[in-house]
């Protein structure tokens, strides 16, 4: 991908604009996202003006997010210490949405889990729930 990207700007540095007609000038502005109506003197003075201030091709915009976009998925599956986490459609795979295997529990249930249990399930520390 890197030699697309070089080989799209060096088309850039090659494209002479006084020697090129409206149809090239405009497949220019176009490949570059900008507006293609006007005289011949409006799309070189366009043209121009995309070259001082550096606009790149929509297509080398596009692969660089690509690259970003790719980039920033395969760092979200590491943990800070360098471990590799698994994907979240491996994780999910054979859950189902229906409601009805849920568990039934009563409201007793409930009170006695968050109201009488004194200890957090994780680290054995108070709930702070208070009876009222």
């Amino acid at each position: 991908m890197a030699s697309k990207l070089k080989a799209m700007d060096n088309s850039d540095k090659d494209f002479d604009v006084n020697k090129a007609n409206c149809a090239q000038l405009r497949q220019h502005l176009r490949q570059h996202g900008l507006p293609v109506s006007g005289s011949k003197k409006e799309l070189i003075e366009r043209v121009n003006g995309s070259f001082e201030i550096g606009k790149q091709p929509l297509e080398v915009l596009r692969l660089h997010d690509e690259n970003l976009n790719t980039e920033r998925a395969r760092s979200r599956l590491l943990t800070p210490l360098g471990e590799k986490l698994p994907e979240v459609k491996s994780i999910t795979s054979g859950w189902s949405i229906d409601v009805n295997l849920i568990p039934y529990f009563s409201d007793n249930d409930l009170y006695n889990y968050l109201v009488l249990n004194n200890q957090r399930a994780n680290d054995g520390k108070p709930i702070g729930a208070k009876e009222s």
